[in-house]
């Protein structure tokens, strides 16, 4: 999205976008969840939003704990060639510093 280019989502304008993927309107919603999901992608706003998130309600952060959750978990499922693959996947994530929990 073109205002996650220009990064210059923060503070004020960042809480209101992470309010606003519990709106009633489900439009709305759907267009901030895409937005946000682009803003965590960036691993300085995730530290940013993660900062935010330190201060405000339960009840605004229904969809960032789930998604943040969601996107630092790898599931490695069955074994042999699909596992020894699964296996290597996951050793290459962890040399590039990608944060993940894994569950074997």
């Amino acid at each position: 999205m073109y205002l996650s280019n220009l990064k210059v989502l923060e503070g004020e304008a960042l809480e209101n976008l992470i309010k606003a993927t519990n709106h009633h309107s489900w439009q709305f919603k759907t267009f901030a969840r895409r937005m946000l999901d682009e803003e965590l992608r960036d691993e300085d706003q995730r530290q940013r939003i993660d900062s935010l998130s330190m201060r405000m309600d339960t009840k605004d952060l229904q969809y960032l704990r789930k998604k943040s959750n969601s996107m630092r978990a790898l599931v490695i499922s069955g074994g042999g060639s699909k596992g020894a693959f699964a296996g290597g996947v996951a050793q290459y994530l962890i040399q590039e510093g990608v944060r993940l929990m894994t569950y074997l």
